[in-house]
């Protein structure tokens, strides 16, 4: 019994098609994953200053945090802690101020109130009670 061979040209025709329907399914995967990347990579690939200040802000948590601080400080000098850290600053300079009022008036429910939410954003949760209960007990009326 005799096989039958394929013609060379149909052969020629089989292996263009798969080769173009695999560029055409790799091209589509690609342009799916580039629009599934996530704006800060890109912001970070073209050494976009503030995304980078704004991805050291997210993962000071994190024990690589300081070889990633250091990687941008390279990149952008040593300017770059000072966006990182900005945020703690203010709200260092806020705690010092609502506690310098404290100083002039112990009484004074605004700034027991505003230092026990300042407190609480930071983590200390033991002040921010603290301060909250103060200023519940000079006015009920704070839930």
């Amino acid at each position: 019994m005799k096989t039958k061979k394929m013609p060379v040209k149909l052969y020629n025709v089989y292996a263009q098609t798969s080769i173009v329907l695999v560029l055409g399914l790799w091209l589509l995967f690609n342009l799916i994953a580039s629009q599934l990347m996530s704006p800060l990579y890109f912001n970070l690939v073209n050494e976009n200053r503030l995304a980078a200040a704004s991805y050291l802000k997210h993962i000071q948590a994190l024990p690589q945090f300081l070889t990633e601080l250091d990687k941008y400080r390279q990149i952008y000098g040593a300017n770059i802690a000072n966006s990182v850290f900005a945020d703690k600053r203010q709200e260092t300079q806020e705690i010092n101020k609502y506690e310098a009022a404290l100083q002039k008036n112990p009484e004074s429910v605004t700034a027991l109130y505003n230092l026990s939410l300042l407190y609480r954003e930071t983590g200390n949760q033991q002040k921010a009670e603290e301060y909250l209960n103060k200023a519940k007990e000079l006015d009920p009326n704070i839930k």
